[in-house]
C-alpha cells in the first residue's frame, strides 16, 4: 500500500500543532526552572539537607496516590479537560504560598519541597502526551522533527528562567521567583487549552470512539513486559539521579550563603546545565536519533555517566562529581528526554496515558524512594564518624551497579518489543510499525 503524499496544507498542520505543543512546554519548563531554583534557595540555607532523605520518601509514598488521583481525574473529566485544568490549579496554589515560604527545613517547607517534583512530574507527563495526542498520524520524518523541537523549546524554556533568575538574583529574592512561576504555570494551561480547542480528539483521530482510562488498564499495563521494562528504567534511573543530586546540594548546604545569595548560586548552576542541554537538543540529538534510532539513544545517559564515574578512580574527586552532575543535567534533559518521550509512543493509544503515569510517577518516585531510604539510613547512623563527606564510597558503587542495570533493561527494550509484536496477531503494534527507531 502506497503511503498518502503529504500536502503543504498537512505540513503547516504538523507545524503548528508541534509550535501549539512546544509553547505549552517552553512555559511550563521555565516555571518548573524558577520555582526549583527558588525552593532550593530556600530550602538548602540552614537544616534542609537533614530533611532531604525524608522529604524524598514522602515523595515515593505520595507518588502513587497522586497517580491515581490523576487517573481518577482523567477518567472523569477526560484526559484532555484535566490537562489543562490541573496546571491551572497548581499555578493558582503555587501564587497562594508564595508570599509564606520561608528560609530552612521544618514541616511546611518540605511538604514544599516535596510538591514540586510531584505535581510537575504529573504535569509534564500529561503535557507531553499531548504531543502524541495531536501528532499521532504524523509521518516518521515529521514525527522525528516535531518531538526535537518540543525538546528545543523546553530546553530554551529553561535557559530563559536561568537566565532570568541569574540577572536578577542580586534584588529579587526567592518569593518573587515563586510568583513568577506561578505565572508562567498559568499561561502554559492557557496555551495547552488552546491547543486541546483548535484540534478536537474526534476530529484528529477520524471519529475513532476515545474510551476513557480505567483501572484495569494498570493491570494491562504492568502486564505488558515493554511497559514494565519501561517502568524499571524509569526507577533505576531515578535512583541514580537522587544520588548524584545529594552531593550537589551538599556541596551547597555546608557553603555558609544567605537565601537570596543562594538563589545566585542555584540560577548560574542551573543555566549552566540548560545551556549545555539545549545545544546537545538542537544540534546533536536530531542526527544521534537518526543514525542510531530512539532504543540506542535511550543508552546515551547511562553509558556517559558510567565512562564520567570512572574518573573518580582514575582523576581528580572534585572534578569528577562536577562532570558528573554536569552530565546527568545535560544529558538527561536532551538526549535522554526526548528519545524517552517517542519510547512511549510504542505504547497503544488506549493505554499510554495510564503507562505514563506509571513510569514517570510510580516508577520514577519508587526509585527516588529507594535512594532516600538509602541516604536516611547513612544519615542517622553511618556518617557521624567522619561528618558529611561527599563521594563516601558506597554511593560511588551504588551508581555504578545501578547504571549497569539500567544499561541491561534498556538493551532489553527492544528485544520485549519485537516478543510482544510477534504475538499480538493484528494488534496496535507490529514489527514493520513506521516507529521513529525502525
Amino acid at each position: 500500500m502506497v503511503p498518502p503524499v503529504a500536502t503543504a496544507q498537512d505540513e503547516l498542520s504538523w507545524r503548528h500543532r508541534t509550535n501549539l505543543v512546544a509553547g505549552a512546554i517552553l512555559l511550563m519548563t521555565a516555571a518548573f526552572m524558577a520555582v526549583k531554583t527558588a525552593r532550593d534557595a530556600l530550602y538548602f540555607h540552614g537544616d534542609g539537607l537533614q530533611d532531604l532523605p525524608k522529604a524524598y520518601i514522602g515523595i515515593t509514598i505520595l507518588s502513587l496516590p497522586l497517580a491515581l488521583a490523576m487517573l481518577e481525574l482523567m477518567r472523569r473529566l477526560g484526559t484532555r479537560r484535566t490537562r489543562w485544568l490541573s496546571t491551572l490549579s497548581a499555578a493558582a496554589a503555587l501564587a497562594l504560598f508564595a508570599p509564606f515560604a520561608v528560609p530552612g527545613g521544618g514541616v511546611a517547607m518540605t511538604l514544599f519541597f516535596m510538591s514540586v517534583p510531584l505535581v510537575f512530574g504529573v504535569l509534564f507527563s500529561s503535557s507531553w502526551l499531548l504531543a502524541a495526542d495531536l501528532l499521532d498520524r504524523a509521518p516518521r520524518a515529521q514525527l522525528a522533527h516535531s518531538y526535537a523541537r518540543i525538546g528545543g523549546a523546553s530546553m530554551l524554556g529553561a535557559v530563559a528562567a536561568g537566565g532570568l533568575a541569574a540577572l536578577t538574583s542580586t534584588r529579587a529574592g526567592p518569593q518573587a521567583l515563586l510568583g513568577l512561576g506561578a505565572l508562567l504555570l498559568a499561561a502554559s494551561a492557557a496555551v495547552l487549552a488552546l491547543g486541546q480547542r483548535r484540534y478536537p480528539m474526534q476530529r484528529l483521530r477520524n471519529a475513532r470512539p476515545v474510551r476513557k482510562p480505567e483501572w484495569h488498564d494498570l493491570v494491562a499495563a504492568l502486564r505488558d513486559p515493554y511497559a514494565f521494562r519501561l517502568v524499571l528504567v524509569g526507577a533505576v534511573a531515578a535512583l541514580v539521579g537522587v544520588l548524584i543530586e545529594f552531593q550537589f546540594y551538599l556541596a551547597a548546604s555546608t557553603s555558609g550563603q544567605t537565601a537570596r545569595e543562594n538563589v545566585g548560586f542555584f540560577a548560574h548552576v542551573y543555566l549552566t546545565l540548560s545551556l549545555v542541554a539545549f545545544f546537545l537538543q538542537v544540534v546533536i540529538v536530531p542526527r544521534l536519533q537518526t543514525v542510531i534510532g530512539i532504543h540506542r539513544a535511550l543508552l546515551v545517559l547511562p553509558a556517559g555517566l558510567l565512562a564520567v564515574l570512572s574518573g573518580f578512580v582514575l582523576g581528580p574527586a572534585m572534578l569528577s562529581r562536577s562532570l558528573l552532575r554536569l552530565t546527568e543535567g545535560g544529558l538527561k534533559s536532551s538526549v535522554h528526554r526526548s528519545s524517552w518521550e517517542q519510547a512511549i509512543l510504542v505504547v497503544p493509544p488506549e493505554r499510554r496515558p495510564v503507562t505514563k503515569l506509571l513510569v514517570d510517577g510510580a516508577g520514577a518516585r519508587t526509585g527516588e524512594g529507594l535512594a532516600a531510604t538509602l541516604l536516611q539510613l547513612w544519615l542517622s547512623f553511618g556518617s557521624g564518624g567522619g561528618g558529611l563527606m561527599m563521594g563516601v564510597p558506597w554511593i560511588t558503587a551504588v551508581i555504578a551497579a545501578s547504571l549497569l542495570f539500567w544499561l541491561a533493561m534498556t538493551l532489553s527494550l527492544r528485544a520485549s518489543l519485537s516478543t510482544c509484536a510477534a504475538l499480538q496477531v493484528g494488534g496496535e503494534r507490529r514489527l514493520d510499525m513506521p516507529l521513529p527507531d525502525t
